[in-house]
């Protein structure tokens, strides 16, 4: 999978693994008509004071509040995305790189931009990835239609250690979420093997997936996304050369009437 995608994933999943709070993540991966894609991860934290919350219970005031003073300096709107980027380059990343659901965590993730949308909350972007240069999209040009095929998920040295149901059903209990939207030109018309749920009427070019959930399919093999616009080009040139070959007709009638 290209190594933009993967390592703002990559970051996203270890921050779970690093915080092991009640962390809310929502990515979205929109591939364009030219075989772009923008990606945009919403992460909000606020969970983290939660949790902190109930761990500092039986402290000293004094110390309770020194506590949530450096959380919140750590991760309040000035700082958060400082702290991300800290926690990205942690030696402890590097030992939770395999555990990472979907392979996700075997690259660098230094393209990435992050802006603090609020206290605990920021927002982190990759934009106009080429997905066809790095060999995760095709585009394939019919008479009428274009056909878009995505692929998804881990395989050879991409692969990370499966997350266990154990682990799954501890991940849940923490309040941990990770889903991914991937949003494509069209309508979908297949998914290869079947994960994730696609959207019905206008959102039909959209296939949610929970990263959690799926761990096991993605690091299977390759998931496959298949959708389908209409090519409106060949109608366009027909168009132009039927007026051509009209006006043509035209211009030969009035010339021998002359």
């Amino acid at each position: 999978m290209n190594k933009k995608i993967v390592g703002i994933i990559a970051l996203i999943s270890i921050l779970l693994f690093i915080f092991s709070g009640c962390v809310q993540i929502e990515t979205n991966l929109k591939v364009k008509e030219d075989g772009k894609g923008d990606m945009a991860i919403i992460m909000d934290m606020s969970g983290i004071k939660t949790l902190m919350e109930g761990m500092y219970g039986s402290m000293p005031e004094e110390q309770k509040q020194t506590a949530f003073a450096e959380l919140d300096a750590n991760y309040g709107k000035e700082n958060i995305c400082n702290t991300i980027k800290q926690a990205s380059n942690d030696d402890q990343v590097s030992q939770l790189k395999d555990s990472v659901p979907g392979g996700f965590g075997k690259t660098d993730f230094k393209n990435s931009k992050c802006e603090a949308l609020d206290d605990y909350k920021a927002k982190m972007t990759i934009e106009d990835i080429d997905l066809i240069e790095n060999k995760v999209l095709v585009i394939e040009e019919g008479l009428f239609s274009k056909k878009y095929i995505l692929e998804v998920g881990s395989e050879g040295e991409n692969k990370s250690t499966e997350t266990t149901p154990a682990q799954m059903t501890q991940m849940k209990a923490m309040g941990l979420s990770m889903k991914m939207s991937i949003e494509m030109p069209g309508e979908i018309k297949e998914v290869t093997p079947l994960i994730g749920t696609i959207g019905e009427g206008e959102k039909k070019n959209t296939l949610t997936i929970d990263l959690i959930e799926n761990s096991s399919a993605l690091n299977s093999g390759k998931i496959v996304i298949v959708s389908e616009t209409a090519n409106m080009m060949p109608l366009i040139i027909g168009g132009v050369v039927l007026v051509l070959i009209i006006a043509g007709i035209l211009l030969v009638v009035v010339m021998k009437k002359k």
